[in-house]
């Protein structure tokens, strides 16, 4: 009985704060002037609906729409570099380890190529489909030997969805780490090109700035996540010679 009592002596008083809140609150909308008042509400609907129709008509743009010179030069001031060639990127200079030539993923990895290549042809001159079957094989037999050397837990992915502030779409193929059994980070994406390095390093190069801010978000949502890397890996290839970034 007396939790009963309680709880509605509880409401009352509610209810009254709510009501004298409500008074108070009328009585200080009295004191402006209705025209202005109803002027500023409208103001502030207006400037709400624009808001709204401004984030549904930007459209992100896809990586691939990125090809022009003009385009590049853009891309890069963004990151201090005021030029529109891609020799004023700096290039990754990674730290080699020697692999053994009878390594079996090593082997595996040249005998699969010569197979294709006996099934497909060469890729040179070819559509890039064609020479991404050749990329992904380098790719994998690559990864698999990082992970047996630094027992870290990596994954590859293939057409992977990421989505950035000004741009959206599939990358070629994307490398993550693996945080936990829900938790994973990127930490390389790698486009793959028939022809035009130049446009293909413009085009990863979103595609770290998209993979960044999907890195972000997820930082923001798990605690699982640590700041020991805040940076990812470029990779530019048409499956010949490997090109790197950070």
């Amino acid at each position: 009985m007396s939790s009963e009592t309680n709880t509605s002596a509880s409401t009352s008083t509610s209810a009254t704060a709510t009501g004298n809140e409500m008074i108070l609150l009328v009585d200080e909308i009295k004191k402006y002037d209705t025209v202005k008042l109803i002027e500023f509400l409208q103001g502030q609907e207006n400037l709400e609906l624009n808001f709204a129709k401004e984030c549904k008509d930007k459209k992100l743009r896809s990586f691939s729409s990125y090809k022009t010179k003009k385009e590049l030069s853009e891309v890069l001031r963004k990151y201090g570099i005021n030029s529109n060639e891609i020799t004023k990127i700096l290039p990754f200079e990674s730290e080699p380890v020697e692999i053994d030539d009878e390594d079996e993923e090593l082997e595996q990895c040249i005998t699969e190529i010569k197979c294709r290549m006996g099934i497909i042809g060469s890729a040179t001159g070819r559509n890039e489909a064609v020479h991404c079957k050749y990329i992904f094989l380098i790719l994998y037999a690559s990864i698999y030997i990082v992970k047996r050397i630094t027992k870290k837990g990596i994954t590859i992915d293939l057409q992977f969805e990421v989505v950035g502030k000004e741009a959206s779409d599939q990358v070629n193929y994307v490398i993550k780490k693996v945080i936990d059994v829900v938790n994973e980070e990127l930490i390389a994406i790698t486009e793959g090109k028939q022809k035009d390095l130049v446009t293909g390093f413009m085009q990863n190069i979103m595609q770290l700035e998209s993979s960044h801010h999907t890195n972000m978000k997820k930082k923001k949502a798990s605690v699982a996540f640590n700041d020991e890397f805040d940076y990812l890996y470029g990779i530019v290839t048409m499956g010949r010679a490997f090109q790197s970034f950070v």
